[in-house]
């Protein structure tokens, strides 16, 4: 099943802790209940394990049924309502596609 992973920087002045308060009382429970995805955990990154020169803030990783379903579900209206609240949050994040090799 694809994964799609999301690796995100908060905005200049966002208090960390507004965020995370977003995350669990609107994001996951809006984001989980899309019929594309399996499963949903946001991850606060605390410090790289060796050295590194790109900072990011938060790793989201999503398990989704499909790719096409997932693009689908994104385009919904209060899925995009959700995506416009996060961007108050986060700068535009980073993001991949990929699969487990098996």
């Amino acid at each position: 099943m694809p994964i799609v992973v999301f690796l995100a920087r908060l905005k200049p002045g966002v208090d960390p802790a507004a965020y995370e308060r977003w995350v669990r009382e609107v994001d996951y429970p809006r984001a989980r209940r899309l019929p594309s995805v399996i499963s949903y955990v946001n991850h606060r990154l605390q410090a790289p394990l060796r050295k590194a020169d790109v900072h990011y803030d938060y790793l989201e990783i999503l398990q989704v049924t499909d790719l096409d379903a997932y693009k689908q579900d994104l385009a919904r209206p209060d899925i995009l309502d959700l995506r416009r609240q996060l961007m108050e949050f986060i700068e535009p994040s980073d993001n991949w596609i990929g699969e487990v090799i098996a």
